[in-house]
């Protein structure tokens, strides 16, 4: 192949790479406010759930892993 047949075949990844990553770069503002507002909860969240033991043979984690996800679930709306 020659190298302007390369470049030929190359430019419109290139072109859709770049645009890509200018669209990654564009800061959702709000969500980055929802997201570092609710930060802390969700760390306290998942040091909750890590610390419940529950390896697959230890049935009363496993039990008290599913009632505390229902809660939280139905605490933000689930049913």
């Amino acid at each position: 192949m020659t190298i302007q047949l390369i470049r030929t075949a190359l430019a419109p990844l290139v072109f859709a790479l770049a645009s890509a990553g200018l669209q990654a770069q564009t800061r959702d503002e709000a969500l980055l406010a929802r997201a570092t507002a609710a930060q802390a909860a969700t760390v306290q969240t998942l040091e909750r759930l890590v610390n419940i033991e529950s390896g697959s043979t230890n049935l009363d984690g496993i039990r008290a892993l599913s009632q505390f996800l229902e809660s939280e679930l139905v605490a933000m709306g689930a049913r």
